[in-house]
């Protein structure tokens, strides 16, 4: 039985504080996931998609809708870094993340980074993509936003060809040097192509401390797999790539009503509190070179206005979570402030049960612990130059929220 408050604290917490000498370590990420009734509603990929720019990116989901999605979907590979800060196209329509950032428009917008690592694992893993991989992190750090990063997407597709051990290798080796850089603001996502049982897509698997979320492409698979999977795992599921390969221009729409897009968001009712965000593909397939002639169609929601009409009603339901500027928030339950945590000057290192937090401020600060599900633990000051010394009886997560020279810091634990 879980107790809390400052009484029972003592049974599931012991606080000591200790001088001593820094002790080396790396930063954890933070954790970002909305509370369990809620679902983000994501758009991609590519700024055409999106719409909010200028020409010829005028012509997208925000140029039709009133609510600006929780996030949006874009790519880059890690051997070449295109299209994260300068414009790029595949032949699949402009893709630039930093454009988004860039963008008032998407002030309150998460990123989903699709990774592209294809014939890339080897120089991940032996350190030769080290100096992209360090820009990457420092790219993410600098968006002061959550960034769920879908490392290799579609692991086990034929396409991408990649060896189970190899692949996890690189899951793992990307994560431990973001977090050992300090970058906080991170998720990473593990994505299926949709196919597979779970105990074959467990041969991919990095492990639990390194996947926060699972996720799978709604195609023509439709993720059994990594659903059952994330719920024996407590892990929320990500809907990273969806759209109905069908032209929606031409199609009836209450055919394409009833043959997808129902299905669809009852996919997402079925497993509430387990999938926890859908990125819809809102693009017209036929008009880019990658994708023409291959049966995508055009699946843009503002075409056909019985869709459109479905879609509108169907996300004004409560669960559905668009851009605020409380979403972030909502994400992290105490917050996050980026660039603080960033800047600030502390070192964290696990050793068995215990977590060890130095200071190296020279004032003393304020902390207050909670456990993940809001519940204070307890508070008090810290002083300078001190060790903290954690050790979690229950092992479960808490979260320590700091106060350092009046900037608000969160250390997930």
């Amino acid at each position: 039985m879980k107790r809390f408050g400052i009484t029972d604290s003592f049974y599931s917490i012991l606080i000591t504080l200790l001088c001593g000498t820094p002790v080396s370590g790396h930063s954890q990420r933070l954790s970002y996931r909305p509370p369990l009734e809620k679902v983000l509603v994501i758009l991609g990929q590519d700024m055409g998609a999106t719409g909010g720019f200028a020409y010829p990116d005028n012509d997208g989901y925000l140029d039709h809708f009133d609510q600006v999605p929780a996030g949006f979907t874009t790519y880059t590979s890690i051997n070449r870094l295109e299209g994260l800060t300068e414009k790029t196209n595949y032949g699949s329509g402009n893709v630039c993340a930093q454009c988004y950032l860039d963008n008032e428009k998407y002030n309150n917008s998460v990123v989903v980074l699709g990774l592209y690592m294809v014939n890339q694992l080897a120089e991940i893993t032996n350190g030769s993509l080290d100096a992209n991989i360090k820009k990457l992190g420092t790219w993410i750090s600098a968006a002061n936003r959550p960034v769920f990063v879908r490392i290799g997407y579609e692991f086990n597709a034929s396409w991408a060809g990649y060896k189970p051990s190899d692949y996890i290798a690189a899951f793992r080796y990307l994560t431990d040097y973001w977090e050992e850089m300090g970058v906080l603001n991170f998720n990473t996502v593990w994505q299926s192509d949709g196919y597979g049982s779970s105990a074959q897509l467990l041969a991919w698997y990095p492990g639990d401390n390194y996947v926060d979320w699972m996720a799978y492409s709604h195609f023509d698979g439709k993720g059994e797999g990594i659903i059952a999977l994330a719920k024996t795992r407590s892990k929320p599921v990500m809907i990273a790539e969806a759209t109905p390969r069908m032209d929606l221009k031409t199609t009836d729409g209450a055919t394409a009503i009833q043959g997808w897009f129902e299905p669809f968001f009852n996919t997402i009712q079925q497993n509430k509190g387990v999938i926890q965000a859908f990125c819809y593909i809102n693009t017209n397939w036929e008009a880019q070179s990658m994708w023409k002639g291959g049966g995508w169609g055009d699946s843009r929601i503002q075409v056909n206005p019985e869709v459109q009409e479905f879609w509108i009603n169907e996300l004004l339901m409560d669960h559905y979570q668009f851009a605020s500027s409380q979403l972030f928030e909502t994400l992290s339950p105490f917050g996050t402030h980026h660039k603080e945590l960033a800047q600030a000057s502390f070192k964290l290192v696990k050793k068995g049960a215990f977590y060890l937090l130095k200071s190296d401020d020279d004032e003393p600060a304020f902390f207050v612990l909670y456990t993940t599900t809001g519940q204070k633990i307890l508070e008090g000051k810290w002083p300078a130059n001190t060790l903290f010394d954690f050790h979690l009886i229950d092992m479960q997560r808490y979260l320590l929220k700091l106060n350092v020279k009046s900037d608000q810091m969160i250390i997930k634990l």
